[in-house]
């Protein structure tokens, strides 16, 4: 198996429970203006798939832009502070993949 196949269950579980949570937050927007405020919010984000946008708007309301740690770098020619804080979402073929804040 190759290593980068392994899978650290410690890094999994941790995965899960703020997927979890972030579910539960998801209940947020049940009222019509917060419903609509969220679906602004996705259209603002047109580059990431409705799920994904609304998994980032309930971690950081009001974002602006995210990318990978490769599209700062590559496509944007920025670097990442190093304490910038991760954003979760889903990745197609793979259980989630983390974002970076414009924090550059």
């Amino acid at each position: 198996m190759e290593d980068s196949a392994k899978v650290n269950p410690i890094e999994t579980d941790a995965a899960r429970s703020m997927l979890d949570q972030l579910l539960e937050d998801s209940r947020l927007y049940s009222k019509g203006a917060d419903y609509k405020n969220l679906l602004d919010f996705v259209v603002r984000l047109s580059n990431f798939a409705p799920f994904n946008a609304l998994l980032l708007q309930i971690q950081k309301p009001g974002l602006n832009h995210a990318a990978s740690a490769r599209d700062w770098r590559e496509t944007f020619k920025r670097t990442i502070k190093a304490d910038a804080r991760p954003l979760l979402i889903l990745w197609p073929f793979g259980p989630l993949a983390l974002l970076r804040l414009c924090m550059t």
